[in-house]
């Protein structure tokens, strides 16, 4: 099972909107179907619904919520795409306006949601942008990934202004600074941002008039549909690449991976492993 930042959310009981009760950490499962009815394929990755996981061992499902994984891929490899790889999935090629070979992808961060987007962007011909505080982890991304470019936020405040020297399609920021997103808005034209997650909260200022000078396409993201979950295994599968783990604890070291997860000192998914058999 993959860990996402709403699970810390959910621990606290601090997410956006009220959860249903008996909802909490854990949804992005993987595991072996060991009884099942005529036509089920025999090993899947499990459908991100937070209903699904609840960190058991073994549990019924329907056949239409599961889907397969590739035989060369781990359970831990597999646990990692149903939120964070879809939601990358669905923001770069689940639009109405997807991006074009050749063109730009600019990605905030080095967790599970931007790694995914640049092996997507990648494979897809893309230019890959990355940055982060951390140089050590821009080398690790860039050298597991093949980044074209990195830029290190903090050495460099103004890194708004080097992106822009670059045509870009694509920006798909998180609103860590409000500036920086602004300052891209005004920067470029007919570019997509897409809006993932709250890691800086939820309130926002934009200039409306840039986004309309700008012909700038603003899209939020939600994670995506089991129809982009199957695409992006087999697109992955297709071009032999492999879901990027961080590190994998046991279930009994439940609480440090979280920890860990809210530290973000990790490049790509941090795994729990529910049951050792």
């Amino acid at each position: 099972m993959s860990l996402n930042f709403r699970d810390i959310l959910a621990a606290r009981n601090n997410y956006v909107t009220k959860l249903p009760a008996g909802i909490g950490p854990g949804s992005d499962p993987a595991g072996e179907v060991i009884l099942v009815g005529p036509g089920a394929e025999t090993r899947h990755s499990w459908r991100p619904r937070w209903e699904l996981a609840r960190n058991r061992g073994r549990r019924v499902f329907r056949a239409s919520s599961l889907v397969p994984v590739p035989d060369t891929w781990t359970y831990e490899e597999a646990a990692t795409l149903a939120c964070a790889g879809v939601t990358a999935y669905n923001a770069l090629l689940g639009g109405p306006k997807t991006f074009q070979p050749g063109q730009t992808v600019l990605l905030q961060g080095t967790g599970g949601v931007s790694v995914v987007a640049a092996q997507i962007a990648r494979v897809s011909g893309a230019r890959v942008i990355l940055t982060s505080s951390s140089d050590e982890k821009l080398h690790r991304i860039a050298q597991r990934v093949g980044a074209h470019d990195t830029i290190n936020y903090k050495t460099l405040p103004e890194w708004q202004n080097r992106v822009l020297e670059w045509p870009w399609c694509r920006l798909y920021p998180r609103y860590r600074r409000r500036r920086d997103d602004i300052a891209l808005i005004e920067g470029g034209r007919n570019g997509t941002i897409a809006i993932i997650g709250g890691l800086s909260g939820w309130d926002i200022s934009v200039n409306l008039f840039q986004i309309i000078a700008k012909a700038v396409n603003i899209r939020g993201i939600g994670v995506g549909d089991r129809h982009q979950h199957i695409a992006l295994t087999q697109l992955f599968d297709l071009h032999k690449v492999k879901p990027v783990v961080a590190k994998v604890y046991t279930f009994g070291q439940a609480k440090e991976a979280l920890k860990v997860l809210e530290e973000q000192d990790f490049v790509g998914k941090v795994v729990v492993k529910v049951s050792q058999n």
